[in-house]
């Protein structure tokens, strides 16, 4: 049994939603960083021969604040040496990427930046101690059940711009940012409005940028002059690319918020996050390509016609009275 798999060979496990979504993604063509994944199985392990599952059923019965309660179990997580065969097996993999490559290591509940092979077991550690979290304590409903933990180990990429976007059956808001992926830096970000593929700008917001050094991920905040920021963020180019991007996105996982990066002319999907709570009724697109803008009753009535085609006359005569028509 190996440790690691790789993102090509993904799609044979039942994984976290995390990574269903990258291997959805992928299917549809949507560029993701290269990198492997250290599966839950692993962390279960990990876990279960170190005995630190033991140590769950005394913190959930002490006395103490789940803040200290999740300090603690942290601590034993960050302490607890790894198996050599994992270590040797991760950095082999981590090898693989590239020579003196900078990764991402990205688990459920937070991502750790800007590491490379001297700080790649330690960031593993790190990411599995986050998920013992003081919110992880204070949920009481999984008792003492071990999370699912599937961490992401991607090459990092340096895009001078990112993407956070909201997309709601097609039509939603993106924030654009200048200089490293998820870093949010105030007064440095411009606001679209999306309606299925189409970028409009909304506000200007840029007043400074935040880029990091590929090689030594020191980050340092630049000044920008008047002429930057009166010009759009993004080219032409750069928003159609991201729209279609967007719809690709629609089709694998409906409507969701995502984080980008674009590098070496390709946008990049870095996480996303189906929205799950939204009315059954709201389509994913069912063709790749820039759809024309569609409210929620035109939806409902296309289900409908969809569904009983006996109702067509009557769907027709609701659409025309609901935009305004004559009966």
């Amino acid at each position: 049994m190996g440790f690691i798999i790789w993102f090509k060979e993904l799609g044979l496990e039942d994984y976290s939603e995390k990574i269903e979504v990258f291997r959805k993604a992928n299917s549809y063509g949507i560029e993701i960083p290269q990198g492997f994944v250290i599966p839950n199985y692993v962390f279960q392990m990990f876990m279960k021969q170190s005995k630190l599952e033991e140590h769950l059923p005394f913190l959930y019965g002490s006395n103490e604040s789940a803040e200290k309660k999740a300090e603690q179990m942290q601590i034993w997580v960050r302490n607890e040496k790894l198996e050599e065969e994992f270590k040797q097996e991760l950095l082999e993999n981590y090898t693989a990427l590239g020579d003196n490559c900078v990764v991402a290591v990205r688990g459920p509940g937070e991502s750790i930046l800007n590491v490379k092979a001297n700080r790649l077991i330690a960031a593993v550690s790190e990411a599995w101690a986050s998920v013992f979290s003081e919110a992880w304590f204070e949920k009481a409903s999984h008792g003492t059940v071990l999370p699912v933990v599937d961490l992401l180990i991607q090459t990092q990429l340096f895009g001078r711009k990112s993407v956070k976007a909201s997309i709601n059956d097609g039509q939603g808001s993106v924030l654009v940012n200048f200089g490293l992926p998820l870093s949010v830096v105030e007064g440095n970000s411009d606001v679209f409005d999306y309606t299925r593929g189409i970028l409009k700008i909304k506000e200007f917001g840029k007043t400074s940028a935040l880029f990091a050094d590929p090689v030594t991920g020191e980050m340092e905040k630049q000044d920008l002059g008047d002429e930057e920021k009166a010009t759009e963020v993004l080219t032409e180019f750069e928003k159609q690319a991201l729209g279609e991007s967007l719809v690709k996105l629609s089709h694998a996982i409906g409507p969701s918020s995502s984080t980008w990066t674009f590098e070496h002319g390709k946008w990049y999907l870095l996480a996303a996050k189906p929205f799950h709570e939204e009315k059954s009724y709201l389509p994913k697109h069912s063709e790749l390509k820039l759809l024309a803008s569609k409210n929620e009753s035109e939806n409902l009535l296309d289900e409908i016609k969809q569904k009983f085609p006996d109702s067509a006359e009557l769907v027709e005569r609701l659409r025309e009275k609901l935009s305004g028509g004559k009966n």
